[in-house]
């Protein structure tokens, strides 16, 4: 009887705190602000449904396929453009749960073994912010699984599994760039089965070959319907290649010893070491099951080629580029947890099931304390910057999203024909989140050199980091038109001269220095 009560306990407790990462997905689509990345992601695709749209934006290659359709028409049906974003995101995160469920929670003997699984994969760093932020991440992930998980379905791989399998990693990565180093993983599927070897080394070369044409095929696409578009001059196919392959990280360059350690620091503080151990344990367990030893041969191979992509392509610390590979490794050791779980049962062991369905809940909570935080300081530029880093910082809870709210809706409601333009708005609370959510152009001119139209306004923000040359030059425009939380909106009169950039702002570092700093724990 005891037994039975504490079975039905961990499938409640399991249950639980997957309900807890889906509800701190929905706070991060309803509390975090506006991040850069996300905006300029958002943007480019309106701009190619409609060249006219505001904000204008330099064309964005590296996020595309499906993501990019589906931003397209909701902007041009008149859809919330961060509403749509954001909730393509949560809801393929919910689809991914459902997929790993039933297609790789096949495999499992019981109900509570897919839901450690799922579970496991909740507590992966990343997934509960990734959920919750529209940068298409989710969605690549979805289709690539769900590629994967068509080709290891059989021990022999089917010209129809081959063919659909193509398809929807090909679309996972024209949907995320960053997902073309996994993509040598499905030569790994071909060494599934020794007998089959020679049939499955022909379907995954017709695999690989028909997710190459469609990735081609949706890049054709997307260039052609970006092309013209954004505030620069046009630019041929390769150039806009060679940019946007810089900005993805998939550019060539001899990796820095410091900067690599400094990752592989960030990688591993991030990531609980227990399940790597617990991924290591899985493959020496699983090795008697033919179906799980063939799924996570492949998800270890996708973590390890997405982690050296990370390491020797990323541009900066994102965290949307490594947290397919967290998820992979959370996979992994999910696999390895629910085979403990069953040899528990089968072994009559109610201790070892209870181990193995209460460790996925103890990181989902621990993942869960961290998203506390980042919610409750809102800034979405911190999730970009590569993780949870700052968290001791100057914001008050709940701050950045109001007052982000609040400068859109006064850009929204002021004059259809006035200009703003911005000299000092951090990245922060940047000039293409506010021209996204207020629907009004903001010439910023830390990032344009010749600005053919003269505002009639300039918006600054408390923690814009200027000078002292800067704060005069602010002075000297008189009393501000409005002050709306953190911004302030001057008029810019007709013969003021607008000073060079890099007169008017600290240093970075003396910038971030002078902050204050100060939010309880949680943020509340």
């Amino acid at each position: 009887m005891s037994i039975t009560y504490s079975v039905s306990f961990q499938h409640n407790v399991l249950f639980f705190s997957i309900i807890i990462s889906a509800i701190l997905a929905l706070l991060f689509m309803t509390f975090m602000t506006v991040e850069y990345d996300e905006a300029w992601i958002i943007a480019s695709a309106g701009q190619a449904f409609d060249p006219a749209a505001v904000p204008q934006v330099p064309p964005v290659m590296t996020t595309g396929g499906l993501h990019f359709l589906l931003l397209g028409f909701a902007q041009t049906f008149g859809v919330d453009p961060m509403l749509s974003a954001r909730a393509i995101s949560f809801f393929c995160v919910v689809l991914l749960f459902v997929l790993i469920y039933r297609r790789v929670g096949d495999w499992c003997h019981s109900r509570a073994e897919k839901l450690i699984i799922v579970a496991t994969c909740c507590a992966a760093p990343g997934t509960i912010a990734m959920a919750g932020m529209g940068y298409g991440v989710s969605l690549a992930l979805l289709l690539f699984l769900a590629g994967l998980v068509t080709l290891v379905r059989d021990p022999q791989i089917t010209l129809r599994s081959a063919l659909l399998g193509g398809v929807l990693i090909g679309m996972a990565l024209a949907t995320r760039w960053t997902f073309l180093p996994a993509l040598p993983v499905i030569a790994l599927v071909a060494f599934q089965s020794r007998p089959h070897l020679k049939t499955n080394l022909i379907q995954v070369v017709v695999a690989g070959a028909t997710a190459v044409a469609v990735f081609v095929g949706f890049f054709l696409l997307q260039s052609t319907m970006l092309e013209g578009t954004g505030p620069v001059e046009a630019l041929s196919l390769a150039e806009r290649t060679a940019t946007n392959a810089s900005a993805a990280g998939l550019t060539t360059h001899l990796p820095n010893p410091a900067r690599t350690l400094a990752f592989l620091a960030r990688f591993s503080a991030m990531l609980p070491i227990s399940l790597i151990l617990i991924t290591l344990l899985a493959y020496l367990a699983l090795r008697e099951d033919d179906r799980a030893r063939r799924m996570l041969l492949v998800f270890i191979g996708v973590a390890v080629l997405i982690t050296v992509g990370w390491l020797l392509r990323s541009p900066f610390m994102h965290l949307r580029y490594i947290w397919p590979a967290y998820l992979f490794i959370s996979l992994s050791a999910g696999l390895g947890l629910a085979y403990l779980y069953r040899k528990g049962h089968e072994q009559n062991a109610p201790s070892v099931q209870a181990f193995a369905a209460l460790m996925p809940v103890g990181l989902v909570l621990v993942q869960a304390v961290l998203m506390l935080r980042l919610v409750a300081v809102g800034a979405g530029m911190q999730v970009n910057a590569g993780g949870y880093d700052n968290l001791e910082n100057h914001y008050k809870p709940f701050y950045l999203h109001s007052e982000e709210r609040a400068i859109a809706r006064y850009l929204a409601e002021s004059a259809p024909g006035a200009v703003f333009g911005t000299l000092t708005l951090p990245d922060e609370q940047g000039a293409i989140e506010l021209a996204l959510l207020g629907q009004r152009e903001i010439i910023d001119f830390r990032r344009t050199n010749d600005v053919e139209i003269r505002p009639d306004f300039m918006i600054t923000h408390r923690f814009s980091g200027v000078n002292q040359t800067g704060a005069a030059w602010y002075s000297a425009l008189g009393e501000p038109v409005a002050t709306v939380g953190g911004y302030t909106v001057y008029a810019l009169p007709a013969a003021t001269d607008i000073p060079n950039i890099d007169s008017v702002l600290l240093p970075n570092e003396l910038y971030r220095f002078t902050l204050t700093k100060g939010v309880s724990l949680t943020g509340w």
